[in-house]
């Protein structure tokens, strides 16, 4: 269904359906019922085409029944009708490198960083920027990758440096740091 290769999947738990973003700057929703004898090929349900550049992350929030994809930009969408709710400030942001989302908070958030090194926190029901984490001390290079502990309380981040850091989500303060080393085999 991509005219271009995928970059991220997304599978929705309750829906038994899953999403894929493409370098074709679209996110297309798909069934994962069975069919048959597996000869089949599937269509679609829907396709959300909104994004200006290669998708690199999609998500969905099952609280609000919403997705949430990125290609630099953040967009929070219906994913059974590919229409657009939000579409997140980008000059609050600058061009966004990584997206995580987390719902197991009340309120359903978006983790976003982008070139500054902080992380910024965005209301999914609203599309706003709530607060913003500085997640550093220093300057240990650009952010790579985000990763929120199964409950919600904390954030550990990936630096390009090696650097990674632990923060804590319930008082937005810096917990960890390590530098990260190779060690050599043989």
């Amino acid at each position: 269904g991509h005219t271009s290769g995928v970059k991220a999947l997304h599978a929705i738990d309750n829906e038994n359906s899953f999403m894929s973003a493409s370098r074709d700057r679209t996110v297309k929703l798909w069934s994962m019922r069975s069919q048959g004898d597996g000869s089949h090929v599937s269509n679609c349900q829907s396709t959300y085409s909104h994004h200006k550049k290669t998708l690199f992350a999609v998500s969905y929030l099952q609280s609000i029944r919403m997705a949430a994809s990125c290609d630099s930009s953040i967009h929070i969408w219906d994913p059974f009708h590919g229409s657009m709710v939000h579409q997140v400030d980008s000059q609050r942001l600058g061009p966004v490198q990584v997206m995580k989302t987390a719902s197991s908070n009340p309120t359903p958030l978006i983790y976003a960083a982008s070139l500054d090194s902080n992380v910024h926190v965005i209301d999914c029901r609203t599309g706003t920027v709530v607060y913003d984490l500085k997640v550093c001390i220093g300057s240990p290079g650009g952010i790579k990758s985000l990763c929120i502990s199964p409950d919600g309380g904390d954030l550990a981040v990936g630096h390009s440096s090696g650097y990674i850091s632990c923060v804590d989500l319930r008082s937005g303060k810096l917990k960890h740091a390590w530098k990260v080393r190779t060690v050599g085999w043989g």
